[in-house]
């Protein structure tokens, strides 16, 4: 059984569903016994591209793990302009002579860094009573979404492309919608705008130097691709305990770590040289947060 996780440098004008579909069939095709657990971390819109995590078997456990992780994107914003999608796939429903000037722009967005509430865009996979915004949005539905937690923690003007392009680089959690950054944006230098071009450069610590084109990827080569369990999460400590302190956990048990100081703080477990679990360490006591075997 494989597990781990492929990242994908998605192409535009596919969508992130798509590219799981091709990764699980040449998945099957390597190995046509077996059927694989596939699911992307992060959703990135058709008309985006990059790093799109793509996790295979158990990795798929460690989706709310990477909720936590931050993102860059390099994304061009056009102003004077709205679409509804706030993107190009967009028709135009607003537009505006007043054009800001690179001054202008830059003076602005300090005012976007640091925690803060974001409306997300009504073209979004947000689900309302069970239903996506998306599916909402297409049908004329009438519906408003709540607004969102989000953290940005930089946001940087690298160049002014032409009279109405500005392009910026971005670094923010999970759940912050870029399309909205661009309409804020637009709204406090008193114009409209959209997203004209997103990339992701980096999900966590996937970044976009080690992805693979989906076209590229295919039989001979998807293994080399994938990153084991033990290298998903980089960033958490790794403590390992024998096969008793295993069937312990297993049966319920509670399970003291003495010598470990640190309180409540989160623990890959390895047994054997394998990945069993990630735990919280919480006052010398190991809980089994998320099992991997």
């Amino acid at each position: 059984m494989l597990n781990g996780i492929i990242v994908i440098d998605k192409s535009e004008g596919v969508s992130s569903a798509f590219v799981v579909g091709k990764v699980k069939h040449i998945l099957q095709d390597l190995k046509a016994t077996e059927k694989y657990k596939v699911g992307h971390f992060g959703t990135l819109d058709p008309f985006a591209s990059g790093v799109l995590p793509v996790a295979v078997g158990r990795a798929t456990r460690l989706f709310k793990y990477h909720l936590m992780k931050t993102k860059q994107y390099y994304a061009r914003f056009f102003f004077g302009k709205e679409t509804n999608t706030l993107d190009t796939e967009g028709i135009v429903i607003k537009e505006s002579s007043l054009i800001p000037s690179i001054e202008e722009v830059q003076k602005k967005l300090k005012s976007f860094i640091g925690t803060f509430e974001q409306k997300p865009p009504l073209f979004s996979a947000n689900s309302l009573n069970g239903v996506r915004a998306y599916k909402l949005a297409r049908s004329g539905t009438d519906f408003d979404l709540k607004d969102k937690m989000i953290k940005v923690i930089s946001f940087d003007l690298i160049e002014q492309v032409s009279v109405n392009e500005f392009d910026f680089r971005i670094v923010c959690n999970s759940g912050t919608y870029i399309r909205s950054l661009c309409r804020d944006l637009a709204a406090m230098l008193g114009t409209v705008g959209y997203v004209e071009l997103l990339r992701r450069e980096s999900s966590g610590n996937f970044k976009i130097e080690s992805a693979i084109k989906l076209n590229e990827l295919n039989q001979g080569n998807i293994l080399s691709y994938l990153y084991p369990l033990e290298k998903c999460m980089p960033d958490i400590d790794t403590i390992e305990i024998d096969s008793m302190t295993l069937k312990a956990l297993l049966d319920g048990k509670k399970v003291l770590f003495s010598e470990i100081t640190q309180l409540n703080t989160r623990k890959i477990v390895v047994n054997e040289n394998k990945i069993v679990a990630i735990c919280t360490l919480e006052d010398g006591i190991l809980i089994p947060d998320t099992w991997l075997i």
